[in-house]
């Protein structure tokens, strides 16, 4: 894989071989991913406080896979140790068992067209006014403020007067200085359909809400195109068929358990829910050119939405102007479902 990437690949003016061998690296890896099946391992190291790991170990003992439970178990011996009356209401969870008998025998109305990779489901309407609303409601030095009155004062400003306070709002900040909380105040609902690999790194962002499908098969997968520009498409192929295949065997059995043999170039549909602030940092860290350009691609279709219902907000968005949607597919890929 990384002689095909080094063959892909342009060497720069005066990069050094250290440099340039890195680079290839990187590119390969970055493609490679897509192979990995979910069932591949790695470290994963945690800092949480008593009364989140006392609910994730919950989770876990309510898991439907039994390994699930065993690593739950696990974790809840070696904490005890050193909390044991924190740790004494983590048990198995009905209320979750209930909520799955209620939802999953209920059937999906068929829609009976394609559903898009990236669509905007709901917003507040009236967004920058609750948002300058807000921040006036903070800073207004009149203590009988109410935030009635504060939107009333921010509705019967004209464009312009709401854009020049904006612009301080959103954009005149140094790089790494966090906005002001109450952008928190406004939220988005998307739904996407992505790579899993991809879908993993969204799910690192702590200030959002995701709520995935079950990993399968069923919605495709991506063909990156260095992939394809080295001659190697119809193994990479050949590879993800059989994979389908032996998820398709298994899944009769054990849907979760077939996850398993998922690559991870397969799609997974999920909800985000986030609002304007974190928002405003997943663009920012997520539309970077050193970020994968399968979630890159996703940042900016992030923006993008964003501003078709904000207009103008996204000239005020931190986020790379370097590329869009459009050319991010074109570049990376040669197959998207």
């Amino acid at each position: 894989m990384v002689r095909f990437a080094a063959e892909s690949t342009a060497r720069l003016a005066e990069e050094s071989d250290t440099a340039f061998e890195r680079r290839l690296r990187s590119k390969a890896i970055d493609v490679c991913r897509y192979l990995l099946p979910a069932s591949s391992l790695a470290n994963v190291g945690i800092t949480i406080n008593a009364r989140s790991l006392e609910h994730a170990i919950s989770k876990m003992l309510s898991h439907s896979l039994s390994e699930v439970r065993a690593i739950g178990s696990e974790i809840k011996t070696a904490a005890s140790a050193s909390i044991p009356t924190l740790l004494k209401y983590a048990e198995p969870l009905p209320y979750l068992d209930a909520m799955e008998a209620q939802f999953s025998p209920i059937s999906p109305l068929i829609l009976g067209e394609a559903v898009p990779w990236f669509k905007l489901l709901h917003y507040d309407t009236d967004a920058v006014d609750h948002l300058l609303a807000g921040v006036y409601y903070r800073y207004n030095p009149d203590p009988h403020t109410s935030y009635e009155s504060s939107l009333l004062t921010v509705q019967q400003m004209s464009p312009a007067q709401k854009e020049v306070l904006l612009r301080p709002l959103l954009n005149d900040r140094e790089r790494h200085t966090i906005p002001l909380r109450e952008l928190e105040h406004i939220t988005f609902q998307f739904e996407a359909t992505l790579d899993q690999g991809a879908y993993y790194e969204i799910k690192r962002h702590r200030m959002l809400t995701l709520t995935p499908r079950p990993l399968t098969t069923h919605l495709g997968y991506a063909v990156p195109r260095l992939i394809s520009d080295a001659g190697l498409g119809n193994e990479y192929a050949e590879f993800m068929n059989q994979a389908e295949q032996v998820y398709s065997d298994l899944e009769e059995t054990s849907p979760e358990a077939a996850s398993y043999v998922v690559p991870n170039g397969f799609n997974r549909r999920f909800l985000i829910t986030l609002n304007l602030r974190s928002a405003m940092h997943f663009i920012a860290l997520r539309s970077e050119l050193n970020a994968h350009f399968g979630v890159r691609r996703l940042a900016l279709k992030l923006a993008d939405e964003i501003e078709s219902v904000i207009p103008g907000i996204c000239s005020l968005l931190p986020r790379c102007l370097e590329e869009s949607v459009e050319s991010i597919e074109d570049q990376y890929f040669s197959k998207l479902e």
